[in-house]
Formats: structure tokens, sequence, C-alpha cells
């Protein structure tokens, strides 16, 4: 398992390309690594084959390291209702582009690491727009998210939860 976060290329993008300009088979991805399968019958030469193949990638690369993410720093948002009030909303789909200010009904997880950006209650602003766009354009995978939709509650149901009492504060 070989860590590519600080590569500058995105986990599909080092698969294709070891396997297209290499020959090499990558056995399986995860957003920050490769797997490649060593075993018994691998050869000394073939070994070498890889490691020279992720030199000539890092040197393709050399100056141009993006970090996950853009470097950006996430600043969380707001809880405004109560998680279990939002989760049971029906809600509705929208465009991630076009969730600025509204609620989420579910959890948005990037996978790895696999820790929640969105948690139903909680108010989705520009930033966390931004950064879950920038995750979705370099293929993570994105639990609760799909094809850049994500579910809000609709304006009548906040109209009902904050009428209801689980609004937060």
């Amino acid at each position: 398992t070989i860590d590519i976060s600080e590569s500058g290329y995105t986990n599909k993008e080092i698969e294709l390309l070891l396997s297209e300009d290499f020959g090499i088979q990558v056995e399986k991805t995860t957003f920050n690594t490769i797997s490649v399968l060593i075993t018994i019958g691998t050869t000394r030469s073939k070994i070498n084959r890889l490691y020279l193949a992720l030199e000539a990638l890092s040197k393709r690369r050399n100056a141009k390291k993006i970090k996950a993410g853009g470097g950006m720093k996430l600043v969380l948002s707001d809880m405004k209702f109560l998680p279990r009030a939002a989760f049971y909303c029906d809600g509705e789909l929208i465009e991630l582009s076009s969730a600025v200010g509204r609620i989420s009904t579910g959890m948005v997880v990037p996978y790895p690491p696999g820790i929640p950006i969105l948690v139903p209650g909680q108010i989705i602003t520009k930033e966390i727009v931004d950064y879950l766009t920038i995750l979705f354009e370099k293929g993570v995978e994105m639990h609760g998210m799909k094809d850049g939709i994500i579910s809000v509650a609709t304006k009548d149901e906040e109209k009902d939860m904050e009428k209801k009492g689980y609004k937060i504060g």
C-alpha cells in the first residue's frame, strides 16, 4: 500500500497511468492510497519496474503537489435543528451548488476517512459546498451525495421543525 496524498495525482489518475504507461495493475485504491499485490512469485525486476514507474510519475508532477481538498481549511457550520428532526424530513434533492443556506437532512461523508462533513440539521455554508465540490471533482467516494445532488429540508419542513420546537439555540 502506497500513500499518494502528496503526489499531485488522484487515485484514479495514478491507477490509469500505471496501467497504460507502465503495464502495472493496481489492486485497490482509496482516496489517499493505492495497493499493489506483491507475492512470493514477484521478481526483483517487477518491484524495480514499480519503483521506476512511481519515480517517473513523481518527476512528471515535480512542482505540482496538490493536497486533498485543495489545501483548504474547512470550518464547520452550526446546527440549526435537532439531527433527529431533520433526519426524518422527506426533504428534496437539489444540486450541491444551490445548497448554500439550506439544512442538510442526511450525512455527507467522504470516504476515506469516513468522517461526516454534514449531518442532519446542519446549515450548509458556501465553504462546505466549495470543499465538497473539490472532493467530488477529484472523484472522492462520497456517501450521502450522488452526482453532486444533496438532500435538504424543504422550506415548509423548516417552518414545521421551528414550530415544533426542534430549533437549536
